[in-house]
C-alpha cells in the first residue's frame, strides 16, 4: 500500500509540473507588464526647490512674444516630460484688473533642460484664457495621454457661486514632439461639470453632474493617438407635486482624432451643459 501511495504521489507531482508554466514565461510576462506601465507612467512633478530655481531663472528672461510681466504669476506648475529628458513649466499672468480671479489670463509654456535649466523653447497660445466664471486653478494634468509623453494636458478649474452654484474642469492638450515645436492640439474639452439650484425643499431643485474620461484606443491618426471619450451624465430633479426626487442617467461614448491641425470636439461640445 505504501509503495502504491508513493507511486500516485510521484505521478501527481509530474502532472502539476506539466501544467505549471515555466518560470521563464512568468518572468517574461512580468517584465512585459512592467514595461507597459513604465512606458505609460504619469508625469513627475518638480520639487519645491526646483520650482524656486526655475522661477528665478524665468524672471530674468523676457517672454517669447510679449515682454514678461514682473509680478509673480497667478498660476504656476512644473513637470518632467519626454520621460524626464526635459522640464515643462506653465505660468499664467492676469492681463488686466480682476477681482477673485475673474478676468483674462495669458499662458506661457517653457521647455527647459533639466540640469542647466537652459530654455529650449517657449510658447504662448494665440488666444488668451477667458474663463466663463471664476478661474480657481491652472495646472498640468499628469495623465499619460501618449506612451512617449509627447502630449501634455493642462487643466483649468472654474467655479461660480450665486444663483446657480457650479464648478467645471476644462482640458487642453499640447504636443511637444520636438524641442523646437510646441503646438496646441486640443482646446477646451470639458471633463467635469457640476451645478445645483436649490430654493426650497420641494421647490426648484435641479442638479447636473457630468464626467468625461479619456482612454487610449491604441490606434493612430496623422501620427497622433485616437482617443475614446466615455461620458456619464446625471440629472436630479424634485417633483413639486409629490416632493420626490427624480434621477435620470445617460451614458455616451465619443471618439476624437487629430485632423492634421487639432482634435475636433464639436460633436462633444453639443452635450455641454450651460453654466
Amino acid at each position: 500500500m505504501k509503495k502504491r501511495n508513493s507511486t500516485l504521489r510521484i505521478a501527481l507531482q509530474k502532472l502539476l509540473t506539466t501544467l505549471k508554466p515555466p518560470r521563464s514565461i512568468l518572468f517574461i510576462i512580468c517584465i512585459t507588464t512592467y514595461s507597459h506601465f513604465s512606458s505609460a507612467a504619469v508625469f513627475q512633478p518638480c520639487t519645491a526647490s526646483e520650482i524656486q530655481k526655475i522661477k528665478i531663472k524665468l524672471a530674468a528672461r523676457p517672454a517669447a512674444k510679449n515682454s514678461a510681466p514682473t509680478e509673480e504669476p497667478a498660476f504656476f506648475d512644473c513637470i518632467y516630460v519626454q520621460k524626464n529628458k526635459s522640464i515643462l513649466t506653465l505660468s499664467s499672468h492676469s492681463t488686466g484688473t480682476n477681482q477673485d480671479n475673474a478676468g483674462n489670463y495669458e499662458l506661457t509654456l517653457t521647455l527647459l533642460q533639466p540640469t542647466t535649466l537652459k530654455v529650449l523653447n517657449q510658447f504662448q497660445p494665440v488666444k488668451q484664457i477667458i474663463p466663463i466664471t471664476r478661474l480657481d486653478s491652472i495646472r498640468f494634468d499628469r495623465t499619460p495621454f501618449s506612451l512617449q509623453q509627447d502630449l501634455v494636458g493642462i487643466a483649468m478649474y472654474q467655479s461660480h457661486i450665486g444663483g446657480i452654484n457650479s464648478s467645471r474642469r476644462v482640458l487642453n492638450l499640447y504636443s511637444i514632439k520636438q524641442q523646437n515645436h510646441i503646438q496646441q492640439v486640443l482646446n477646451d474639452l470639458m471633463t467635469h461639470y457640476q451645478s445645483s439650484t436649490q430654493n426650497t425643499a420641494c421647490g426648484e431643485w435641479h442638479t447636473i453632474e457630468l464626467k468625461r474620461t479619456i482612454h487610449l484606443t491604441g490606434k493612430m491618426k496623422n501620427k497622433f493617438p485616437i482617443f475614446n471619450i466615455k461620458e456619464q451624465l446625471k440629472e436630479t430633479d424634485f417633483n413639486r407635486q409629490s416632493c420626490r426626487v427624480e434621477i435620470t442617467r445617460e451614458q455616451n461614448n465619443h471618439q476624437i482624432q487629430f485632423n492634421g491641425s487639432h482634435y475636433s470636439i464639436q460633436h462633444i461640445k453639443l452635450n455641454d451643459p450651460d453654466l
